[in-house]
């Protein structure tokens, strides 16, 4: 602990931590005392880097939360069914979708890949998305996302 303030600063919990190893210390044999308070120096040099870091990470998290934030209100407005004008969306998904399809139409795949997909294509079981027709939003929608997460 390098300061008097640092220690103040500190949980009692922490605070009665840090005595009983400073104590610990004490205790030890001259000789070995000087490589355990530095290592000590080290872990609360440390411990402030963390602090340092988990306080930028919470300011990060913060900045891309705000970002998020109208993708998510215009997801939850589609979900709920209020939103139902899509046409300045589907241009760039379909823009997007075309990008995705070249880059997968250049991979080369072995006959063992091939097969694989073939395999599982065999299998795979379209979505039944009938109950949404005559529906405006996707009802349905977190249950379906929580079940198959």
């Amino acid at each position: 602990m390098s300061t008097k303030e640092d220690f103040e600063k500190l949980p009692v919990e922490e605070r009665e931590i840090e005595q009983k190893m400073i104590k610990v210390i004490q205790a030890m044999p001259p000789h070995i005392q000087n490589r355990f308070k530095v290592l000590h120096m080290l872990s609360d040099q440390r411990s402030k880097i963390n602090d340092l870091f988990e306080i930028e990470v919470k300011k990060l998290e913060e900045k891309y939360n705000e970002k998020r934030k109208p993708l998510l209100e215009k997801r939850n407005q589609i979900v709920l069914g209020n939103h139902t004008d899509f046409t300045e969306f589907i241009p760039k998904y379909e823009e997007s979708y075309m990008q995705v399809g070249t880059i997968v139409a250049g991979i080369v795949k072995t006959q063992k890949e091939k097969d694989e997909d073939a395999e599982d294509a065999a299998h795979h079981q379209p979505t039944d998305v009938q109950h949404l027709k005559d529906v405006t939003g996707i009802p349905d929608f977190w249950s379906v996302a929580v079940k198959n997460n």
